[in-house]
């Protein structure tokens, strides 16, 4: 036996990030659903309410599950590996669901009408506008998505990160 077999391994610094990426970034959207059922039923108005619901309801057991993912990560469980890998592929898979853009131009349009929506005026920027801007804001926050749970994805499935999982206790 070596004498390195028996020392703890050391938790790789990138199951670090990703793991507290996915808590906080789970924990704002957590506080976003706690306090917008009704915000959510106001911008998804064109959709039936059992819809609504069904996609607020996968909201916060999305939410749950990658807060769970992240500890998990953090703690080297291996079940949780594998819910981060199923987390990444529905959360890419389901994209288009997550910011339909009817949904995300009525957000666009809530911020123009908002103090917000002034700092374009206050920056004599007359002919900009959340609403002019929503399908650059829409495809910069959908490649956010693909590049965060693209890399999760990677990272997890690298051979060097694999075997960390499988000799971990």
């Amino acid at each position: 036996m070596n004498k390195n077999d028996s020392l703890p391994q050391k938790l790789p610094i990138g199951l670090v990030i990703f793991g507290c990426l996915l808590i906080l970034i789970s924990f704002f959207h957590m506080m976003g659903l706690a306090f917008g059922y009704s915000w959510m039923c106001g911008i998804y108005n064109y959709w039936p309410q059992w819809l609504v619901d069904i996609r607020y309801c996968l909201s916060w057991f999305q939410r749950i599950l990658e807060i769970s993912a992240g500890i998990g990560l953090l703690l080297g469980s291996k079940v949780f590996r594998r819910i981060a890998i199923a987390l990444a592929i529905f959360a890419i898979a389901t994209l288009y669901w997550e910011h339909h853009y009817p949904g995300f131009l009525k957000i666009c349009q809530m911020l123009d009408d908002s103090n917000i929506g002034g700092i374009f005026r206050a920056h004599h920027l007359w002919q900009w506008s959340f609403v002019k801007l929503s399908r650059v804001l829409l495809i910069i926050q959908c490649f956010m998505d693909i590049i965060f749970y693209g890399l999760l994805l990677v990272y997890l499935t690298r051979p060097s990160i694999k075997k960390y999982f499988a000799t971990s206790p």
